[in-house]
């Protein structure tokens, strides 16, 4: 494995337990610098792999040496550092490898984020803060990890990580997703929403459409309760908030998707009176509505409601006059 034009000091893999890879570690692979050790021998004890490292102008093999602690024989881990002639790249190099194994290491790299990975389908989105593309799920397989919730319909990717799954079909990365701790562990479905509501606060207007538009089983959904971690809500309000920067979105979202109603939470009993006359309506219309969330009037969509009474769905109310031309009250 290597990546070009990149070099860094093999001083970065001496240190256990504090990073030495600039101040801002956050930004860079590692952070708490004893992977490459563990990695090593775990290769060198369990698979007996050869690891060799390089960088620059240095190259280090992965060895074992035989040292003597309080008069007890032990088996160490050492590097071997030797300098070479510079190379604009940094090479990591294992040997022998199996077929079991080499299958193994593509079912890994399916597991990070980048450009030609089989789970990315086409782009919708990306900039600094994160990327949305269509998800290719004949790719996403076990035992590629996923949220249980949503199984394998989109892939989750965190810091270029995948450590969950959603339910749209998308393949999406937050780039600036940050842990404290070193717990990789794979994503609640809570942990998912975070993650879209994050990306949604700053994908453009086209992009929030196809984003939307994947999410429609989630048009006519309300939290459940005031706090609620499970709902998509949010990501709805922003995507809806997203394209009403843009007029040219607003027109092609409407002109796509004409006959929407929006649906207010009711509470006093005259509005519950009014949603059972508009719904006796609706059912009687030839014309195909979608109910959708109040968020959608944002775009400039009607209320049921409102639509009802434009179309005199509503019960006229025929209050008599004060006498008829009989003298009677």
């Amino acid at each position: 494995m290597w990546v070009n034009d990149i070099c860094f000091s093999y001083e970065w893999l001496l240190h256990i337990g504090a990073s030495t890879k600039t101040e801002n570690s956050f930004n860079n692979a590692g952070y708490f610098g004893e992977g490459f050790k563990i990695a090593s021998l775990c290769a060198i004890r369990d698979y007996h792999w050869n690891v060799e490292m390089s960088s620059g102008d240095w190259k280090l093999s992965v060895i074992k040496e035989n040292h003597t602690i309080d008069q007890k024989k032990a088996e160490m881990l050492a590097y071997e550092i030797q300098t070479v002639d510079f190379q604009s790249k940094s090479m990591l190099r294992l040997s022998p490898i199996s077929g079991e194994e080499y299958q193994l290491f593509k079912n890994v790299i399916l597991s990070f984020f980048y450009y030609g990975n089989p789970l990315l389908g086409e782009k919708i989105w990306e900039d600094s803060i994160g990327a949305v593309y269509y998800c290719n799920e004949n790719a996403y397989r076990s035992p590629l990890p996923y949220t249980i919730d949503f199984g394998r319909k989109g892939t989750v990717f965190c810091s270029y990580q995948l450590l969950g799954s959603n339910p749209f079909g998308l393949s999406v990365c937050l780039h600036t997703y940050k842990k404290a701790d070193r717990e990789r562990k794979t994503l609640y479905s809570f942990d998912v929403i975070q993650v879209f509501e994050t990306l949604s606060r700053y994908i453009s207007p086209d992009a929030s459409i196809k984003v939307l538009e994947k999410m429609r089983r989630y048009w006519n959904s309300f939290p459940k309760r005031h706090i609620d971690i499970n709902s998509w809500d949010t990501v709805i309000c922003n995507l809806i908030r997203n394209i009403t920067e843009s007029t040219a979105a607003i027109q092609k979202f409407r002109a796509k998707y004409p006959n929407l109603l929006c649906r207010r939470v009711v509470h006093s009993i005259k509005e519950k009176n009014r949603r059972s006359q508009a719904r006796a309506w609706l059912s009687t219309q030839e014309k195909k509505y979608l109910i959708v969330q109040s968020a959608f009037e944002r775009i400039g969509y009607p209320t049921l409601e409102e639509e009802c009474e434009c179309q005199g769905g509503f019960v006229v109310n025929d209050t008599p006059e004060e006498y008829d031309n009989s003298g009677f009250l």
